[in-house]
C-alpha cells in the first residue's frame, strides 16, 4: 500500500512541474500587459496626481455654473475620483493632500443641507478647496522641472543601472547607451547589471576609474519592485550617492517610478540627491522611455525603439555636461 501511494505521488510530479511553469507563464504574461501599461504607468509616473487636481478644479468650477442634478452627480463623482487621483500618486506632499480630503469630505457633507448659512460656507470650502489644489500643484510642479546640467568637458558616459540599462540580450539588441555612443560620439562605459539594486551597484560603481567622471544613475526600480522597506531602500541608497558623489563628478539619476501609497521612497529619493548634490531627474521623465508596447521587448525590458528613444532623451538631458569636449 505504501509503494502504492509513493509511485502514485511521483506520477503527479510531472503535472505539478506543469502547472507551475503555466503559472510562470500567467505571471509573465500578466507582468508583460501590466508593469509597461500605459495606465499604469499613469500612476507610477505621478501624472495621476495633476489629472485628480484638474478633476478636481473642473468639478468645483462645474458646480458654480449650474445646480441639476447630473452636475451635482459630476460635482460628487469628480471630486472621490481626483482624491483618489492625488493620494495614488505617490506626491510626497504631507500636508496638503490631507487638507484637500478634509475640505472635500466636509463639503460632502454640506452640500446636502440647504439654509443659507450653510450654502456660504459650502462656497467659500470650494474656493478654499481650488486655492489648496492649485497650491499644490505649484508645489510640486518645482520637482517636476528637468535639472539643467552645467556645461562640462566630460568625454565619456558612465552607466550605473540595472536590466533596462543593462539590456536582456534578445538578437539583434543595441542598447541605449550604444546608440549614444554611436549616434552622438560619446565614449559610454555600461556598468549596469541585470536585477541590480542599490546594494548590488555598489560593485558595479568601483568601474568607475576616472575621479572626474560624469555618471548616470539608472538604479532604484527593483529595490521597489521587491518591496525593500523603507529604511533599507534610504541606507542602500545612501551609500551609492557616497561612493558616486565624489569632489569633480557631475552625477545625475533617475526618478523612480512608484507604486501607489509610496510617497516615502519619494521623499527619500529627493531628500538624498539633494543632500549629495545630484541631479534628479523627475519620475515622468524616464515613465515616458519606457512606456508603450513598442518600446518592450518583453513588457518589462526596452526593445530596439525602446533603446533608441531613451538614447535621444537621455542625450537632451546630459548633452551640456560634454559640450566643451576636445
Amino acid at each position: 500500500m505504501r509503494r502504492f501511494h509513493l509511485r502514485d505521488a511521483g506520477a503527479h510530479r510531472p503535472h505539478q512541474r506543469q502547472r507551475t511553469l503555466q503559472a510562470g507563464r500567467v505571471l509573465k504574461n500578466f507582468q508583460r500587459k501590466f508593469f509597461m501599461n500605459p495606465l499604469v504607468m499613469h500612476f507610477g509616473s505621478g501624472w495621476s496626481f495633476y489629472s485628480g487636481i484638474g478633476l478636481i478644479l473642473f468639478s468645483v468650477l462645474l458646480s458654480f455654473f449650474d445646480k441639476n442634478l447630473l452636475v451635482k452627480i459630476i460635482f460628487r463623482v469628480g471630486l472621490l475620483v481626483g482624491l483618489i487621483g492625488i493620494f495614488t500618486a505617490s506626491i510626497p506632499l504631507p500636508f496638503l493632500p490631507s487638507i484637500i480630503l478634509v475640505a472635500i469630505f466636509f463639503l460632502l457633507v454640506l452640500v446636502h443641507l440647504e439654509n443659507d448659512t450653510v450654502k456660504k460656507a459650502v462656497i467659500l470650502l470650494k474656493v478654499v478647496l481650488a486655492m489648496l489644489c492649485v497650491t499644490a500643484a505649484l508645489v510640486e510642479g518645482t520637482h517636476w522641472i528637468v535639472p539643467r546640467i552645467p556645461a562640462g568637458n566630460f568625454d565619456k558616459l558612465y552607466v550605473v543601472g540595472d536590466s533596462i540599462s543593462a539590456g536582456i540580450g534578445f538578437q539583434g539588441e543595441k542598447r541605449w547607451t550604444d546608440v549614444i555612443q554611436q549616434k552622438y560620439g560619446i565614449k559610454t562605459v555600461n556598468l549596469a547589471v541585470g536585477g541590480a539594486v542599490f546594494s548590488t551597484a555598489l560593485s558595479s560603481a568601483d568601474g568607475i576609474k576616472d575621479e572626474k567622471a560624469f555618471v548616470l544613475l539608472e538604479i532604484g526600480g527593483n529595490d521597489i519592485l521587491r518591496r525593500f522597506p523603507l529604511r533599507q531602500f534610504r541606507e542602500d541608497m545612501e551609500k551609492l550617492l557616497k561612493k558616486v558623489c565624489l569632489p569633480g563628478r557631475t552625477v545625475v539619476m533617475f526618478e523612480v517610478p512608484l507604486p501607489p501609497f509610496s510617497s516615502a521612497f519619494c521623499s527619500v529619493q529627493r531628500e538624498l540627491c539633494k543632500k549629495y548634490g545630484v541631479y534628479l531627474v523627475p519620475r515622468r521623465v524616464f515613465s515616458g522611455f519606457i512606456t508603450g508596447d513598442a518600446r518592450s521587448a518583453d513588457g518589462l525590458h526596452l526593445s530596439n525603439y525602446g533603446h533608441e528613444r531613451m538614447a535621444d532623451g537621455v542625450w537632451n538631458i546630459v548633452k551640456e555636461g560634454f559640450a566643451g569636449r576636445k
